[in-house]
Parts: C-alpha cells; sequence; structure tokens
C-alpha cells in the first residue's frame, strides 16, 4: 500500500511446499487486497513436491483459490526453465491448468499472456 505505483510479482505464487494450508490462504488473502501484485505460476509442481502426479491437482486447487481471491488477471503462467525439466516435462508444465474445470478461455488468456502483460507494461 505504500508503493502503490510499484508492481510486484510473487514468484511461485509464495513458494508453497505442501498441499494448500491456512498460512498460505491467508498470505494470499492478504496480498489479494492490492492492485498491484501478480503471481507467477511458475515451477509450482517442483517447489510443492506434490504426491499427485501430472496434472498436479494440488497445485490447481492453489490457482483456483488464488484466482477467486485475485482474478486470473493477476496470475501469470512461467515455466522456470531449464530447471524445472528436472521433474517435468514442458507440456506438462505448460498445460496442466487447463485440467481445471474452474477456468474460461478468458481465464486462460489472462494466465497465458494478458497478465505479464499488464505486470510487466509489455503491449
Amino acid at each position: 500500500k505504500k508503493y502503490p505505483t510499484v508492481r510486484f510479482v510473487v514468484a511461485h505464487m509464495l513458494a508453497e511446499t505442501t498441499t494448500i494450508n491456512q498460512r498460505w490462504k491467508d498470505d494470499v488473502d492478504l496480498l489479494s487486497t492490492a492492485d498491484n501484485i501478480w503471481y507467477d505460476l511458475s515451477c509450482m509442481p517442483c517447489f510443492m513436491k506434490v504426491e499427485d502426479q501430472y496434472p498436479f491437482y494440488d497445485c490447481l486447487e492453489m490457482i483456483e483459490y488464488a484466482a477467486d481471491k485475485c482474478g486470473t488477471d493477476h496470475l501469470m503462467w512461467g515455466s522456470d526453465l531449464p530447471m524445472t525439466l528436472v521433474n517435468c516435462t514442458f507440456d506438462k508444465l505448460f498445460d496442466f491448468i487447463r485440467y481445471s474445470k474452474k477456468f474460461t478461455e478468458d481465464d486462460f488468456d489472462n494466465i497465458y499472456a494478458k497478465s505479464a502483460q499488464a505486470a510487466y507494461h509489455i503491449r
């Protein structure tokens, strides 16, 4: 709130290493009150060390929660290549979000492009 004109990107959606939990929800709830904060979703399956396999439903649950709080226009897809290729293929990192039953094509446009354009002033 002190720097409303500065655009902040929270890397790896707070780099949670477990499944969704109350501390993480509280942090997202607090940060979602600011219009100048975006989350990148890069490398989430690798950070979380999720037990479930692709399409990483634990990660999807967190992405859906954050989208409810701040909107998909504040979520940015990212790959974090080449580090993530140790644990996952690029294709799986790129499309696991599409397994969400919650998002529309407009939401995917936000996550895969428009939110980054807004956060980084890209035309």
